[in-house]
This record gives C-alpha cells, sequence and structure tokens, in this order.
C-alpha cells in the first residue's frame, strides 16, 4: 500500500465503475499461480458465532416457470450433456441464463458463472478463465465430475429497466440463485451446494453473494422470493473490496473520493450511473445511504461465511493511475483477505502474490477448489 493522495486518470471510453468500460483498461493475467507458499499472518478471530443451518422453505406454486430445451451445444460437452441457451430467469431485460446440466440419477452442485464488464458490457458467453481454452476446459472438468454449470446475464447500469444503478445489478444476481433453488428439481440440482465464479464485476457479485446475510423474503407475493440467497462456496478473480466506494478510502490510502469524482466528468458520470444519483452529496443521503451500506462487502464478514478464494495477479505499481487499476488492484483482494481473517473465517484463501499472499491452499485450480468444497 501507498499513502498520498491518489489522483486517477480517466481511461478513454468510460470507467469500470460504471458507464462504458474503457477499452484500454489492462489485461487480466492468466491464473498461474506462484509455486511459493508464503502465508499471510493471521490475526486473533473474534469468539464464534452460531451459524444458521441452510434450510430449504418449501416450495410454494405459482412462481415464474423455468423454460428448458435441449439447444446445440456451444462447444464440445462430456456425453449425454443437457444445455439449454437463453432460459429467462426474471422479467427483466438481460435476465438470460445457459444452463449445461450433467447427466447423473443424484442431485448434482452447480457453478455459477458472472461475467465483468464494470456492469456496463460483457457477456455470460465470455471466457470463465484467462482464454478460450482453459474456460472451456473447466466448463468440462465441471461436468466430468457431475457438477453442472450455469452462466447468465444480468441488467447493466443503463439498461432502462434498472432504476437502482449495481444495486439493482446485483437483485437480478439474487433473483438467479433463488431461481435456480425453486427450480431445483426441474435442474437435478441439489440446493445446498450452489458455489459462483466470477471476474472483476462479476467476482465483486460472487463476493456479495457469498458475504451478504441471506436476503430470502417469505413475506413476499413471489414465491421465488422465499428461496435462500447464501452460497456456499465463490471464486474473486480481480474483484473489488467493496461497492461502496467510500470504503475504497480505507483500501487506497490517500485516495479522496470526492477529489476523484470531481476530477472528470467521465467519472462524475460513472458514479451517478453507479448509484443512481445526479451530485456527490447524494451519496451520504438516503436511499443511496442505506445501498452503501447493503454493498459493504467489508463490513459483512464472519465466521459463517463460506469458503473464499481470491485471486488476484495483478501487480503493485504504486498509486493507480487508471480505472483501470484501481479497480482491479492487488490492494482490493488483499484488504478483503484481512478482513475475512480477521472475522475468523478460516476457509479464506487468496493468491495475492505481489503482497505476498500465497496460501498453499490457493494453489488449486478454481476446478479443484470447486470439487474439494461442494463435491
Amino acid at each position: 500500500m501507498h499513502c498520498g493522495t491518489v489522483n486517477i486518470a480517466a481511461s478513454n471510453g468510460g470507467s469500470d465503475l460504471g458507464g462504458i468500460q474503457p477499452p484500454d483498461v489492462p489485461g487480466i493475467p492468466p491464473l498461474i499461480p506462484s509455486p511459493t507458499p508464503n502465508p499471510n499472518p493471521s490475526p486473533t478471530p473474534s469468539p464464534s458465532p452460531i451459524c444458521p443451518n441452510f434450510t430449504m422453505p418449501p416450495i410454494v406454486s405459482g412462481g415464474m416457470p423455468i423454460a428448458l430445451q435441449r439447444d446445440q451445444e456451444p462447444f464440445a460437452l462430456p456425453q449425454n450433456t443437457f444445455y439449454s441457451e437463453d432460459v429467462a430467469y426474471g422479467s427483466q431485460q438481460r435476465t438470460w441464463m445457459d444452463v449445461f446440466l450433467p447427466e447423473s440419477s443424484n442431485a448434482t452442485a452447480v457453478i455459477v458463472y458472472i461475467h465483468g464488464g464494470g456492469f456496463s458490457g460483457g457477456d455470460k458467453d465470455s471466457d470463465v478463465l484467462e482464454d478460450t481454452a482453459s474456460s472451456q476446459a473447466f466448463i468440462q472438468g465441471l461436468l466430468n465430475q457431475n457438477i453442472a454449470f450455469i452462466r447468465a446475464n444480468y441488467s447493466f447500469l443503463q439498461s432502462p429497466d434498472n432504476s437502482d444503478g449495481v444495486f439493482g445489478s446485483l437483485q437480478d444476481i439474487k433473483r438467479l440463485i433463488q431461481f435456480i433453488r425453486y427450480h431445483h428439481q426441474a435442474l437435478n440440482i441439489n440446493p445446498e451446494k450452489i458455489g459462483m465464479i466470477g471476474r472483476s464485476a462479476g467476482a465483486g457479485a460472487a463476493t456479495w453473494m457469498a458475504l451478504h446475510d441471506d436476503m430470502m423474503n417469505s413475506n413476499s407475493s413471489d414465491p421465488i422470493e422465499h428461496m435462500p440467497t447464501r452460497i456456499q462456496a465463490a471464486i474473486s478473480l480481480h474483484g473489488q473490496a467493496s461497492y461502496d466506494l467510500m470504503q475504497w478510502e480505507t483500501v487506497f490510502p490517500g485516495l479522496d473520493i470526492e477529489v476523484l469524482y470531481n476530477s472528470s466528468l467521465e467519472i462524475q458520470q460513472s458514479i451517478h450511473a453507479f448509484y443512481t444519483i445526479s451530485d456527490f452529496s447524494q451519496i451520504f443521503s438516503q436511499p443511496t445511504l442505506g445501498q452503501r451500506q447493503s454493498l459493504d462487502f467489508l463490513s459483512m464478514t464472519d465466521d459463517c461465511d463460506p469458503p473464499v478464494q481470491l485471486i488476484n495477479l495483478n501487480p503493485d505499481n504504486g498509486i493507480p493511475t487508471s480505472i483501470g487499476e484501481l479497480n482491479h488492484h492487488p490492494n482490493h483482494a488483499q484488504a478483503l483477505y484481512n478482513q475475512l481473517i480477521g472475522s475468523g473465517n478460516t476457509a479464506v484463501e487468496a493468491l495475492i502474490p505481489a503482497f505476498n499472499i500465497e496460501d498453499p491452499v490457493a494453489l488449486l485450480s478454481p476446478l479443484d477448489f470447486f470439487i474439494r468444497e461442494l463435491n
């Protein structure tokens, strides 16, 4: 970490805080873990709370049905895999998912992939890992282990039916998990074995779902909202530490969010879209203040959280000089890792070579991590 005032230059074409993701954001390095383990010292955890057991409520009829049909495989899949694309899970413009189901006589675990793109771009068929070949091998490996795979789109900040900014995008992803649980029998999925993986914005979404207290609403008129939202494992690939942007001042000592906001019209527009505000002062008033609290991963951690793997292979080049560096800086992973450890989560693993955080168990591939945790 580095102290001093942080000045972030706007990237051409938009920022990953919202608006259009800039085309010149530095690429994410391949997932090639360092072979030298060097665990970060762990603070003494606080007393353990009593963690609630996962309980599936009864399925109440009347929820949105699921429409599955066998479609042409997007690439070579294990024999007898059922593939269905563009399956609606909500009424919003981009609430579609692709479903990969292994042939199995027993209900299977499922891994849900959330794509990146600054909540303003990207698509569910983007690469899960560093390239197409490794991404396809990851999906094939899951299916060969009798683990289903689902990849999904969600509302963008600029979607005409999203009036809640990033909070609206995340509400779609919450509904996705509830929809899968509501239809777990049709999907032959074990509702107690759901993992998530995401890159960049998708990593933030997976972290939010893993750490947020359960958001089921048994009083809703929509039976799908009666379903639990907690997941059982998550992998964050170059994600963020919080979507309360004011918390980034603790992630980057010396960063002043208001100074950043005033540094360019582009960044102002990005933060406006992120929170659906029109002036910086609205960050500190309702309803934005309440949304910020519900978007702060750093304040959600405790030792009831599921296993989380944090991977950030980017270098620490000092004070970030672009929005791309700010959004994908290893400071994010380090801050979240330290917070999880400090909260008593013994299941967190991290690979952050820039800060010599290289847990031996984090050398497991994403595939092996999910096999160990869910299968």
